[in-house]
């Protein structure tokens, strides 16, 4: 019999859910864009997966919660579908993503402690990538960020 937790960190691998931390910044790529907002089932097929994933890895790499911090919301769209399908940002659900990022990444997502900030990229393929950090590492990631951003217009 296959036990839950296992089963969740067999399909965060599956779902190639990926952490890093380097520099400080804490980076999450999820395998897909995340959902509509409204959406009944939402960002479900995820969470597990996602909350597994973490368990794992801040158990084998220990980090200090972020106590200030920015959360970085990078919407990547794969730059060989149309650009009708890129959608705004009020349309797409975070919060439940958020939850899991602040249990084991931050101290609290409360808007004292935490800003956001969200981003589209054109990319290889479609994905969402949470990067946390800081609140005074956001101006050079940003300036980094909008150096590598790919427009097609």
């Amino acid at each position: 019999m296959l036990r839950k937790a296992d089963y969740l960190n067999s399909a965060s691998v599956v779902h190639e859910i990926e952490i890093k931390y380097e520099n400080g910044i804490t980076e999450i790529t999820l395998p897909c864009l995340l959902p509509k907002r409204r959406k009944s089932q939402g960002s479900e097929f995820l969470s597990d997966p996602l909350f597994a994933a973490l368990r794992s890895y801040t158990d084998k790499n220990p980090i200090a919660k972020y106590k200030h911090c920015v959360v970085c919301f990078s919407h990547i769209y794969n730059r060989e579908l149309p650009s009708r399908r890129i959608r705004d940002y009020d349309n797409i659900d975070l919060k439940h993503i958020l939850d899991i990022v602040s249990t084991f990444i931050m101290q609290d997502d409360s808007g004292l402690l935490c800003d956001m900030y969200n981003t589209t990229e054109l990319g290889d393929k479609d994905c969402t990538r949470v990067s946390i950090m800081a609140k005074e590492q956001f101006p050079e990631w940003l300036a980094a960020c909008k150096n590598n951003i790919e427009f097609n217009e």
